[in-house]
């Protein structure tokens, strides 16, 4: 069985897999559509039926609600309606696509299924098995993009509330649209309330050279509105920004233009960096430079007066050169970050494009008819798909492009938790990843006795790592498995693959940053190279670790161990 929220995919060779629930109070009529579907590509697919709203509404909450992949529902059933079982769906939070049968395509009561939730409609007396394959292929492709896409949009602010840097985003009147946490940090507003401000009320930004000026200042939020206007392509200068609480700090803005679908303006981003300790530093660095400049001159002109007083002038000299050299070697590490951070952010964009351009793919295939005939309803529908795919390429491109990616501090926590609380629902969360490849997974469960006191969603964070790595370096046909081992203070989880292996002598270096072994595994299907890296670290932020032992072309056991109670302060 199926489990619930698996994408199973729609191909000639695997129309048996597919589940179809027909809910109808007329035989006949569910006799039709049976011998409608026998006729057509699908008819191995499994069909179970419904005679009434009521019996519909229990198979498609019950514990094996996910097992359907498309709902074809009549409109006229006694009692409810379809569109009353429809709208009682959409509320228990059923995800399934829905096709609704009707007698005939009133223009209302088609415009209330759809506006409702309906995936199409189709009239019985148009049932045929080509008609009725295309409509359900239709169905489940669009239900299925618009999952990736909501799943994609998530990834997206995850990823924007995580780094370190502050961004904003305004609309076309300069009035703001969102801030990360980082935002509100900085400049001292919450979100909910800063929602609509102006900009420069947000974040009162004037020119760092501002107390020196005579004349009124070039404001940061005039030149956002000449980039919102396309008169420049985009902004970036050293200001000083004064926060709601009134400290002044010294920020690096970037201000680019934000386009919709078609390449029209409909606002900036600006990503603000806090530099005000730099900015310190810089003006310590130059006011002792300028001290030891004033000194050098003054040994000059006295150099002929006495001998001791050219000693101390040489030695001012080399004091200097010792701090250009640490000034250099300080430039040439930062340059060295910079470059590791950039490649960073590269394979980050490359990771999310390629989902974003699968569904811009699909989305294109479904506008040109090529998997058959369309509404202008579902036209509609899968222009927007392209629409938000377009705006989510466009955000990754801006955004990853001017985030600079710095080391923040994680925010943990602990608390006490069953480990089956956990690992229960594990398997849900990586079953298109096991479809897949048809990998086995195995889970015998935890004692109820198993709590570790740890960060909820840290440790389920860790798990999908792991078995996303297992998955992917597990041939076809292999096994997953996961369980766990207690000690007297220590819960040890631990998943085992039959995969490639990793050599001994790169058991440690897998946990180091950016490092990528080569599993055999394509360009393609490889990531950042950070995931074990941050696993480990996160581990031992909650008083644990995580270990690895392998055998080449025998499969790995990765250990994460966890404290049963709150470990001593360290």
């Amino acid at each position: 069985m199926t489990p619930a929220g698996t994408d199973k995919p729609i191909g000639r060779s695997i129309e048996s897999s597919l589940r179809i629930l027909v809910v109808d109070d007329d035989a006949v009529d569910r006799l039709t559509v049976r011998r409608a579907l026998a006729k057509s590509a699908l008819a191995a697919a499994t069909i179970e039926e419904a005679a009434d709203g009521p019996s519909a509404l229990a198979a498609l909450t019950g514990s094996d609600a996910g097992r359907f992949d498309v709902v074809l529902l009549d409109y006229e059933l006694p009692g409810d309606t379809g569109l009353d079982v429809l709208e009682e769906m959409k509320e228990r939070g059923s995800t399934v696509p829905v096709v609704m049968l009707t007698g005939q395509s009133n223009p209302v009561t088609v415009a209330a299924l759809m506006k409702a939730g309906a995936a199409d409609f189709l009239t019985k007396d148009l049932v045929s098995p080509e008609r009725l394959e295309s409509v359900i292929r239709v169905a489940i492709r669009v239900a299925r993009a618009e999952r990736a896409t909501r799943e994609t949009s998530e990834r997206l602010a995850t990823t924007l509330e995580s780094i370190a840097d502050a961004v904003i985003t305004v609309n076309v009147h300069g009035n703001v649209t969102y801030m990360n946490p980082a935002a509100e940090a900085l400049t001292g507003w919450p979100l909910s309330e800063a929602v609509g401000q102006p900009f420069e009320s947000v974040a009162f930004v004037v020119s760092a050279e501002w107390s020196d000026r005579e004349e009124q200042p070039d404001l940061l939020h005039q030149h956002i509105a000449k980039v919102t206007r396309g008169l420049e392509l985009n902004v970036r200068a050293d200001m000083t920004l004064v926060s709601r609480e009134g400290r002044q700090l010294y920020v690096d803005a970037i201000a680019r233009q934000l386009r919709d679908a078609g390449g029209s303006g409909i606002g900036a981003v600006v990503a603000l960096r806090d530099i005000t300790e730099r900015k310190r530093s810089e003006t310590a660095l130059a006011s002792a430079h300028a001290q030891l400049k004033d000194q050098a001159e003054q040994l000059e002109q006295q150099v002929d007066e006495a001998a001791a007083l050219t000693e101390e002038l040489e030695q001012s000299n080399d004091q200097l050169l010792r701090a250009n050299e640490e000034a250099e070697a300080a430039r040439k590490e930062a340059e060295e970050a910079n470059k590791a951070k950039s490649q960073f952010l590269a394979n980050m964009s490359h990771e999310l494009r390629t989902p974003l351009n699968a569904i811009g793919g699909y989305a294109d295939l479904l506008i040109a008819e090529v998997r058959g005939p369309i509404s202008d309803q579902q036209r509609a529908d899968i222009t927007r798909i392209q629409r938000n795919q377009h705006h989510l390429l466009s955000l990754i491109n801006d955004i990853l492009n001017f985030a600079k990616l710095e080391a923040g501090h994680v925010r943990l926590t602990p608390t006490t938790v069953a480990m089956d609380l956990i690992l229960s629902g594990l398997e849900e969360l990586i079953a298109p990843q096991l479809s897949q490849k048809e990998l086995r997974y195995t889970y015998n469960g935890c004692g109820e006795t198993y709590t570790v006191y740890a960060d909820l969603e840290r440790v389920q964070q860790i798990l999908l790592n792991l078995l996303s790595n297992a998955a992917k370096f597990t041939p076809p046909g292999g096994e997953i498995s996961i369980e766990c081992e207690a000690s007297t203070d220590r819960i040890d989880v631990l998943v085992r693959d039959t995969g490639v292996g990793i050599p001994p002598d790169k058991l440690e270096q897998i946990f180091e940053p950016f490092v990528q072994l080569d599993r055999g595994q394509s360009a393609s299907s490889m990531g950042t190279g950070l995931g074990l890296a941050i696993s480990r670290d996160l581990a031992r932020a909650m008083g644990g670790d995580l270990e690895a032992k392998s055998e080449l072309d025998a499969g790995s056991t990765f250990v994460l161990s966890l404290p049963t109670k709150q470990p001593a302060a360290r």
